[in-house]
């Protein structure tokens, strides 16, 4: 006699796997994008209260330098003095293609914006050029407030669409998930109480198990593709924005590898445990 048992899978606890981990995944995000958010605010604070200049030396004036450091302490209005690393500058021009052997020297220094129509930086470099020649003397652009604007614009459109999709990408790959899980439980069920043979059943969940691997890889690669339009398009503000740090935006990048971890996460081992508690009932639920 044969005996038939009910081909019941405990779906809940695998989609609420599936919820914490988009969950995760949501914040993880989220926590990426304000910290992005808030230390572009904080630069464009920086900038709006100081301008900073930028002093470049030739390559061979290395002994002369403490002259232009004394120099620039004598200015009242330059509050603050950085000479960069030979090998940041070196770096630098090899990402832009130049040849790092002649690098110059450079000097940031900073003067507050209050101070800056008292500032005269063409004497300051009259100065500078009498004692090394070929000194040369980057100023910063000041930043429209309409650049700024639309800047920040483009900052909480691509913020808030980035949002948008974590959620609705995390709320579909639950859905789709206890859909599958559902249609799989039922047609097990079915094909079971019909008593069809083992083999036959066996093709069928492996058919299922590629559909929710597969669904699961494109949702997640959808999600990934989303996370990257909304970092890429935080960061077309830049270009609008005062200053040459473009730091931030590399450590943004570094930074969405967490997410993108949590990708792999969301990508396989959801489905694994969801195939695995699949597996496990279904060996032990067919016809004896």
């Amino acid at each position: 006699m044969i005996k038939q048992r009910r081909f019941d899978i405990p779906f809940g606890s695998d989609v609420w796997i599936s919820i914490v981990l988009g969950l995760m995944l949501f914040v993880t995000s989220l926590s990426l994008l304000v910290s992005v958010g808030v230390n572009r605010y904080i630069q464009d604070w920086n900038s709006a209260v100081q301008a900073t200049f930028t002093i470049e030396l030739p390559h061979n004036s290395g002994t002369q330098l403490p002259d232009v450091i004394h120099i620039l302490k004598q200015q009242s209005e330059v509050e603050v003095i950085e000479v960069l690393e030979k090998s940041y500058v070196q770096k630098m021009m090899f990402q832009m293609g130049l040849s790092s052997s002649d690098a110059p020297i450079l000097i940031d220094f900073v003067v507050s914006k209050d101070k800056l129509s008292t500032f005269n930086a063409d004497k300051l470099l009259d100065g500078l050029q009498k004692i090394i020649p070929h000194t040369a003397l980057v100023k910063p652009v000041l930043t429209s407030p309409e650049a700024l604007a639309m800047g920040k614009m483009v900052e909480i459109v691509s913020f808030s669409f980035g949002m948008i999709m974590i959620c609705a990408m995390c709320a579909i790959i639950a859905f789709i998930m206890y859909a599958e899980v559902q249609t799989h439980e039922r047609t097990i069920e079915l094909f079971n109480l019909l008593g069809a043979p083992n083999y036959f059943i066996s093709k069928i969940f492996q058919k299922y198990a590629a559909v929710i691997l597969i669904k699961s890889f494109v949702l997640s690669l959808a999600l990934n593709v989303c996370l990257y339009i909304a970092v890429g398009a935080l960061c077309m503000g830049e270009s609008l924005h005062l200053g040459r740090d473009l730091s931030w935006v590399t450590w943004g990048y570094v930074a969405l590898g967490i997410p993108v971890l949590m990708m792999a996460i969301v990508q396989f081992i959801v489905p694994v445990t969801v195939l695995s508690c699949l597996k496990k009932k279904y060996n032990n639920s067919v016809c004896a």
